[in-house]
């Protein structure tokens, strides 16, 4: 059985959410990475097909989102 993937929590936390969890540590940490990503012209990504590239992309964002969480473990 797989872990569940550590999403850090919210990211931007306050008492209203109640219905909403809202944006998690992870996805912030994913749009700041893909961001990046978009950003960097020389960014290369393999893929089998072209049209797999934004999946391969988002993916890549989301490792690195995974990294910055596994590192604050660290401190």
């Amino acid at each position: 059985m797989s872990q569940p993937i550590n999403d850090g929590g919210p990211a931007f936390p306050t008492a209203f959410q109640m219905h909403s969890k809202g944006m998690t540590l992870r996805d912030y940490f994913a749009a700041a990475a893909l961001n990046g990503l978009l950003g960097n012209i020389g960014f290369h990504v393999e893929t089998d097909v072209e049209s797999d590239i934004p999946n391969a992309i988002a993916k890549y964002a989301y490792e690195a989102a995974d990294a910055m969480l596994k590192a604050m473990e660290c401190k």
